[in-house]
């Protein structure tokens, strides 16, 4: 939504898009006063640079710790195709998607449930919802769970073998961490949390780089490991595979989130292809230099778990849990946008202008939610299964289905048989691949679970 600073009956006259709720969501205005005038202004929106960092640090996550495992899983050599060929479908159908949005009146605040909801359906509008809902609590699982692992070999590394053998002080730690933040409203605000985990991140990646070529410094001849390695190749593994590689991308689901933070939405196509383009370089040069240098079916679920126990790599291993965590509210906040949309919370939490009147029912609802998400993590035992799980379920529609749908309904007509074609074989594979790779998660955790 573009910058508003006007009369009141200006603002009540501004048309609403079809299936737009009148009241929003997370409070996207501040009040003030212009000659006299109350209006409504809109809160500070972000740079590029500022979108850049919230979009990158959602991208670079929890998910990359997982793809060397990832890419081991089908082969090294299946596994780089692979991600190649899904980096830049998941793309092209974003890109698709932006673009319809780009296209709509009053684009730069719509949302993808009510660009599907526009064009598909109401029920569109409804899956589109429910999948971002469990897409970003699901991400939300996996940072509790990445922490909660890391926590417990920090203590073990440490010999602490009360703090070790519990989970309590895990738990009353990510409380510490993640809880806080959870309650800021302006996703603009997450710039500087986004920039310091981002920095965190990249500390991390490069530390494991790194230790992983000093590995292979020791090593005879290490070029003839990475030929024998990008050799190997079996597609009956895809399915461990896709959703992995897939959640590596985890910024899909604060995408268009995002593009509404920014001062000019429309500039997100050209952040979008950047970030994919870094992230895709750098996943796979992660991925390739990890499985050469770690011991054949020794690669842990969590690769940087791989580094030696000593104090300034249990550092950079801390400084990774703690960027993680930073990123949790932003991963959070838009599946508590999504609560307080509903009509039920909606009319009890925001009068007619927008403005919140229920602070206490705003804050009890995330707490709620967050009550249930760290359950499931403290539950859960497997972080690469889970973590396939939700890729291949959640991230796969969004992604990849949905995106196909919009433009061929949008579109279809105009478009070329052959494009048409190929929209849809994208569909489709992802469609396949996402259920086979949902149930060969569940039965692998339920394995997990029984050993």
């Amino acid at each position: 939504m573009s910058r508003i600073l006007g009369d009141s009956a200006s603002l009540s006259q501004a048309p609403l898009l079809r299936n737009q709720n009148p009241y929003p969501s997370i409070s996207s205005y501040y009040s003030t006063v212009v000659n006299n005038v109350k209006v409504k202004a809109e809160k500070t929106k972000s740079t590029d640079i500022q979108a850049f960092f919230n979009l990158f640090s959602a991208f670079v996550g929890i998910g990359v710790l997982s793809l060397p495992k990832g890419f081991s899983t089908p082969g090294l050599g299946l596994g780089v195709i692979g991600f190649i060929i899904l980096a830049i479908l998941c793309y092209v159908v974003l890109y698709l998607n932006l673009k319809i949005a780009d296209d709509q009146p009053g684009a730069e605040g719509i949302s993808l449930r009510q660009l599907a909801g526009q064009h598909l359906g109401r029920w569109a509008g409804i899956s589109v919802e429910v999948a971002i809902f469990f897409m970003q609590a699901g991400i939300c699982i996996g940072i509790l769970l990445f922490t909660d692992e890391f926590l417990t070999y920090a203590f073990c590394a440490f010999e602490q073998e009360t703090l070790c053998s519990t989970h309590l002080y895990n738990l009353l730690i990510c409380i510490v961490l993640v809880v806080p933040l959870s309650f800021v409203n302006n996703l603009h605000f997450f710039y500087i949390p986004s920039l310091i985990a981002t920095v965190l991140y990249l500390i991390g990646i490069g530390t494991q780089t790194y230790y992983n070529f000093t590995l292979l410094h020791s090593r005879e001849d290490p070029w003839s490991d990475l030929k024998t390695n990008l050799k190997e190749f079996d597609p009956t593994q895809l399915p461990l595979f896709f959703g992995v590689a897939i959640f590596g991308f985890e910024g899909i689901g604060v995408l268009f989130g995002l593009r509404k933070s920014m001062e000019a939405p429309r500039r997100m196509k050209s952040l979008l292809g950047f970030n994919m383009l870094t992230c895709t370089i750098l996943y796979i040069f992660f991925s390739i230099v990890s499985v050469i240098a770690l011991p054949k079916g020794e690669i842990p679920e969590i690769v940087l778990l791989s580094l030696p126990k000593e104090t300034f790599y249990l550092v950079v291993q801390t400084a990774y849990a703690i960027g993680v965590a930073m990123a949790y509210p932003l991963q959070l906040a838009p599946s508590v946008r999504i609560v307080e949309q509903h009509p039920y919370f909606q009319k009890k939490l925001f009068d007619p202008d927008g403005r919140i009147k229920n602070r206490f029912l705003r804050y009890a609802i995330r707490i709620v939610l967050q009550i249930i998400i760290f359950t499931a993590a403290f539950t859960l035992q497997s972080f690469f299964l889970f973590l396939n799980l939700i890729g291949s379920c959640f991230f796969t529609y969004l992604a990849f289905i949905l995106p196909v749908m919009l433009y061929q309904k949008v579109h279809g007509k105009k478009t070329h048989i052959l494009r048409t074609i190929f929209h849809w074989l994208i569909a489709l594979t992802a469609l396949v691949l996402g259920l086979l790779g949902a149930i060969e998660s569940v039965k692998a955790m339920i394995d997990y679970e029984n050993e």
